[in-house]
């Protein structure tokens, strides 16, 4: 919902809890606000308590909305024109600026998707979605699967542990997709949870085409051992 500042004619978008099962997710959120001030994170401007009680969260307005709804405008033309390779480095750095500073926080994302990443006015991608994220003390604590399955890295699937590695697993899905427009999993649980997806990424089955350079490809496919 968009909602206008009285105190600065901003416009903002404004989550609303009900008080429904989210109460838990939107703690965890509230929680991490803290440390999640950065450039390319979407950033919460306020948060009260409105006159029937429910919960309000105000969040910067990204006027492109969601990296999902970007891909979805490409795949819905008739010229199928992929993701230039500038746009594509773009996302690389921003989200790679994002998972840095969380990772230095102690926190691992652990829904990289397309809907979790905004685009605002300036051009700049920011990571959202926060309500499933965790705090970690070190790496490979375990984890309860509740997340896209098919951004989720084999190795939480196999051992249901979770590292910072897990997010650079989904990022680099994420940059799969937007060198092919085709999401190599179709978000099918079973087909990711088969031993078929739990082995290494084989970029030679699923390659990424011609005209993205060497270099961006072999850092995706780094990204997805």
């Amino acid at each position: 919902m968009l909602v206008e500042s009285a105190k600065n004619q901003l416009m903002y978008v404004a989550k609303m809890d009900l008080g429904s099962a989210k109460d838990k997710a939107m703690i965890v959120e509230l929680q991490l606000q803290p440390k999640l001030k950065h450039p390319n994170i979407l950033s919460t401007k306020e948060t009260f308590f409105d006159n029937k009680h429910n919960f309000i969260v105000l969040q910067e307005l990204c006027v492109f909305g969601t990296l999902a709804h970007q891909i979805s405008l490409k795949m819905t033309k008739n010229t199928f024109k992929r993701f230039p390779e500038p746009i594509v480095r773009k996302i690389l750095v921003d989200l790679t600026n994002a998972l840095v500073h969380i990772t230095d926080q102690g926190i691992v994302h652990t829904d990289m998707k397309p809907k979790a990443v905004f685009l605002s006015a300036d051009g700049t991608f920011k990571l959202a979605s926060w309500t499933t994220s965790i705090l970690i003390e070190k790496d490979g604590e375990p984890v309860d699967i509740k997340r896209d399955p098919g951004y989720v890295s084999p190795e939480v699937y196999r051992d249901r542990r979770l590292s910072s590695k897990s997010d650079i697993w989904g990022m680099g899905v994420i940059l799969h997709e937007l060198c092919t427009l085709d999401h190599r999993f179709n978000h099918n649980k079973s087909y990711v949870q088969n031993s078929n997806y739990t082995e290494n990424y084989d970029s030679e089955k699923h390659p990424i085409p011609q005209p993205y350079s060497k270099e961006l490809t072999e850092i995706i496919d780094l990204m997805l051992l």
